[in-house]
Formats: structure tokens, C-alpha cells, sequence
């Protein structure tokens, strides 16, 4: 048999003190063994750091190149693209992206409100002449009833849906009461003039007001809606607010359709349709345009002339995306008048002879000018004033300065990705996984820079 030979020990202390007697021995192989052992142990445990991130900075690149979901794939699981706005609402519900976000409300009504008369609100705003149906732009009202089509896969810890019906309230608001009296007093104006006979009133204003003055005008007018968008809880137009104005003002309009069979047509705008949207990571772009008649068929319903109403002296012209429409309606020879909405002010209380606290001009003497000043140019009028107006050429991102309706064939230019959302797509098979601003959505745990339109 061989004899392995054993450890060396080696004596290198002597220890001889009352309670201790001993001797420290140490063992010679150790004192290399040790460092090589902490040397093994320091080197697996950078190579497990280095490891580590590699793996970190691999998933990093293969999510930022390609968004993979999976930090063990080497190809994108989706990609972003943009899609309809609106679209992605029908199909994915009002809220799509902030599901559980609230909606703010300024000027909440008290009043009592029939939460089940919602589901009529685009029958009871509808033109009361049915030669005026085939211009009624009802999406907005049709939006609080709607429920979602489909739910979006990779967003599965989104809240609850909720249908708009269940959280809209009706409002009321101070710049909405102005609204109101400026519209029946302009509507006093054109109920005793045969000039109104031949007459479309255009009503430009902030959503609120726009509903309001229609409101304060239905009767002797019929109004027109063209609200085409839905609200939404980061929407950069805050067309929730302008639903509930009509809501507050539902059954008024619900009475007033009888009053309105053969009245001339007044067509209502939400001046707010095209504000600026910057990011859309705290915006939602619901944003639109007017779809107006053509001048054809303006002439078809005898429409000679347009009054357009603004809100005020300063802003009272046409916007960019009515540019195109106006030109072509004065190539057809239909004429144009313009005026603010702010011409109508409140008479003072000591005006014992108003009917109506607003009047043009604001007393019951001025009233009467408002047909003087109708076949006035502008150049002998205040901008506070009825006026004859000529609409000019310009060239916009909604307009290209010819006259062209915006609803005929010819496509109109639009700010790139207008009315757009982002969407995560899975790849391969093109499922929308998600809005891209969603907060539980799983691709805001990564990151990508992939994007289509």
C-alpha cells in the first residue's frame, strides 16, 4: 500500500495561561487553499453580474428594437400603428385606453334628468325636417348606449367598462345661459323677416354654447347637428361636455321638433373640433372636421344665403376645415353674412320694452338695425355687426384654397395622424392588443419604437 502523506501542521504559538493551556497549530496547505477558494467564489459571482446583464441588456435591445413582450425572444411580439380614433371606441368602447378614468364636469346641473331618456338622445336632436336628415352628423349621440364589440387581449388588467350612460350628467353653465339668450334673440330677428325664408344659419361656437344657442333658436330654426366624435376621458376635444349640454337641453329640443317641420336649417358646429393636440400619451385625439352640404344641395333646399355666427368680434370668421366649403358655396352664388354671437347682448333693466333680455345691439332701439346693417360691407360695419362677407382663399393643413365641398369625392388635407390612436399590434396576426396609452397595458412595461400608419 502507498502512503499518501498527510497535511503538514506546523506549531506556532505556545499558550500557557491560567484556564488556557494549548498550542495554535496551522495547517501550511490552507493558506493557499483559501485565497484560491475566495478567488473561484469572486469569479463565478462576476461572471453570474456579467451574465445577468447581458441577459438585462439583451431583452433591453430586443425590446426596444422589436417589442418582444417575452424577455427570452429574439423576435417582436407587436408593433405600434395608428388607427382611427373613433374606430378603435366602436369597436373597443368610449373609454378605450383610460378605462376607469373619470370625466370632469363643469357646471353640474341640479335639475331632475331622466337617465333613460339617453337612449333617445340622438332621435330627440334630430332635424325635424326630414329634408334636413341626410345632413344630421348624430355619433355623438349615439355614443352613450354603445358597448364595446371586443376587449382588448394585452390590456387584461384594465377596470371594468362602464357605458358613458351611466356616468354623462347634464350641465348647465353661465356662458351657456348667454348662449341660449343669444340664440332666441336672433331667432325673434329672423321670425318676422321675409329675408329668413331663403336663409342657413351656420353656428360656429365652443360645444356648450353651440348646443346652447341652438337650443334658445329651435323652433324658427331647425337645428342641424354635426358633432361627429365621441367623448373620451382624455379627450383633446372635451366633447363630454358638449353631450351633456345636450342632454340639459334634451327635452326642450324634444318639444320644440313639432315647432320646426318647415323651418330653415341651421347647422351647429363644436368650434373646439380642431384643437391643438400635442401628446398622446396624455391626450386622446378625437378630433374632426364639418361635413357640410354641397353647394347643390344647400340650392335644393332654397338656401340663397349663409349666415355664419362666431363667438365674438375678434374670432368670428370661418375655420380652416370650412375654408374649401364656403368658397364653393360663393362660386354657386349663394351669399354670405357673418356675425358674432356676442352682437346679441343683454338689454339693460331699464329696457322696459324687451321681450327677450338680449337683443343686436343690445337694446330694443338697436334691434331694428340688424336688417340696415344686413346689405352692409365691412367696411362701413364694426366687427360686432351683421355684415356681407366674402369668404377668402387659404391654404391650410385642412384646406387647400379652391372651392371643393367637404363632402364630395375630393379628398381634403389633414395634419398627419388627424383623428388617429396609437394601437400595439401583435405581429404576425395584426390583433390589436391595446391603446398605446393605456396604463396597464403590458407593452408599457417594455419599450419600442415601431410604429406604422
Amino acid at each position: 500500500m502507498t502512503n499518501v502523506p498527510g497535511p503538514v501542521f506546523t506549531q506556532k504559538e505556545t499558550i500557557d495561561k491560567p484556564g488556557i493551556v494549548g498550542a495554535r497549530w496551522w495547517q501550511e496547505s490552507i493558506a493557499t487553499e483559501v485565497p484560491r477558494r475566495k478567488a473561484l467564489k469572486g469569479l463565478l459571482a462576476l461572471g453570474g453580474v456579467l451574465g445577468a446583464m447581458a441577459l438585462i441588456g439583451t431583452c433591453a435591445s430586443r425590446a426596444f428594437k422589436g417589442g418582444s413582450l417575452s424577455p427570452f425572444s429574439s423576435k417582436p411580439d407587436f408593433e405600434f400603428a395608428n388607427k382611427s380614433a373613433l374606430e378603435m371606441q366602436k369597436e373597443f368602447g368610449w373609454s378605450f385606453g383610460a378605462t376607469g378614468d373619470p370625466l370632469v364636469f363643469d357646471g353640474t346641473s341640479t335639475a331632475p334628468f331622466d337617465r333613460a331618456a339617453l337612449d333617445r338622445v340622438d332621435k330627440d336632436l334630430a332635424p325635424a325636417n326630414a329634408a334636413h336628415a341626410p345632413w344630421f352628423v348624430p355619433t355623438l349621440f349615439q355614443s352613450p348606449g354603445a358597448m364595446p364589440k371586443s376587449k382588448p387581449t394585452g390590456d387584461p388588467d384594465a377596470p371594468p367598462f362602464k357605458p358613458l350612460k351611466d356616468v354623462i350628467v347634464p350641465v348647465m353653465t353661465s356662458p351657456m345661459q348667454i348662449a341660449f339668450e343669444q340664440g332666441r334673440a336672433l331667432a325673434a330677428l329672423l321670425a318676422v323677416a321675409p329675408k329668413a325664408k331663403d336663409l342657413a344659419v351656420v353656428v360656429d361656437l365652443p360645444g356648450t354654447s353651440a348646443v346652447a344657442f341652438a337650443a334658445g333658436a329651435a323652433g324658427i330654426l331647425d337645428p342641424v347637428f354635426l358633432f361627429d366624435n365621441w367623448p373620451h376621458p382624455r379627450g383633446v376635444v372635451p366633447a363630454h361636455l358638449t353631450l351633456a349640454a345636450a342632454i340639459y337641453y334634451q327635452p326642450l329640443f324634444a318639444k320644440k321638433r313639432a315647432e320646426s317641420k318647415s323651418a330653415q336649417p341651421m347647422f351647429v358646429l363644436d368650434r373646439n373640433r380642431l384643437s391643438s393636440y400635442v401628446d398622446d400619451a396624455t391626450q386622446f385625439d378625437n378630433r374632426h372636421t364639418a361635413r357640410m352640404p354641397t353647394p347643390e344641395k344647400l340650392l335644393a333646399l332654397g338656401v340663397k344665403d349663409v349666415l355664419y355666427v362666431g363667438p365674438n368680434a375678434v374670432d368670428r370668421f370661418e375655420l380652416d376645415d370650412l375654408v374649401d366649403d364656403f368658397l364653393a358655396y360663393a362660386a354657386a352664388n349663394i351669399g354670405f353674412h357673418v356675425c358674432p354671437a356676442m352682437a346679441f347682448e343683454q338689454a339693460s333693466p331699464g329696457d322696459a320694452g324687451a321681450a327677450t333680455p338680449f337683443w343686436y345691439g343690445g337694446s330694443a332701439q338697436r334691434n331694428a338695425d340688424f336688417w340696415n346693417h344686413w346689405d352692409s360691407v365691412a367696411a362701413v360695419r364694426t366687427p360686432n355687426e351683421v355684415q356681407v362677407y366674402k369668404p377668402k382663399p387659404r391654404a391650410t393643413p385642412y384646406s387647400v384654397g379652391t372651392p371643393t365641398s367637404s363632402t364630395s369625392a375630393a379628398p381634403r388635407p389633414r395634419p398627419t395622424n388627424f383623428g388617429m390612436v396609437p394601437v400595439a399590434v401583435a405581429v404576425g396576426t395584426g390583433v390589436i392588443l391595446g391603446a398605446r396609452g393605456s396604463r396597464s397595458g403590458s407593452w408599457n412595461r417594455t419599450t419600442s419604437p415601431s410604429t406604422s400608419s
